[in-house]
């Protein structure tokens, strides 16, 4: 299943818009609760058996996916499979299932020779 690309914008600190490819539900919560008004105020999960009073948002997403692709084009985000990462010696994108972790860095089955399986 692919995951949603979601942009959100903020202004002044608080959200303005947000925007997706796909549907997606977007709760945002709020700990600025000076101003809020009691019956707004919900309990939040912060630790073990702990809550804290928040402010709970539900926003309407605007469901544009040419406006996504386009910003995050612009912004050089480039799309890849959930099941693919990058190759820290070569950069190319590579199968997450065949890539090999090494020393906290994925390295694709292409650049993983003999050298690097020995420093295992």
């Amino acid at each position: 299943m692919r995951k949603p690309n979601v942009i959100v914008e903020v202004r002044g600190g608080l959200v303005d818009g947000i925007v997706s490819d796909s549907p997606v539900n977007v709760y945002v919560v709020d700990h600025d609760i000076e101003q809020a008004d009691e019956e707004d105020l919900k309990d939040f999960p912060v630790a073990k058996g702990e809550t804290k009073k928040v402010v709970l948002c539900n926003f309407d997403v605007d469901r544009n996916p040419g406006f996504v692709k386009s910003a995050l084009k612009m912004l050089g985000i480039t799309k890849r499979k959930s099941s693919e990462v990058e190759c820290s010696l070569c950069g190319k994108l590579c199968p997450a299932s065949t890539a090999h972790l090494h020393q906290g860095k994925y390295i694709g089955e292409e650049c993983w020779d003999d050298r690097l399986k020995a420093s295992e």
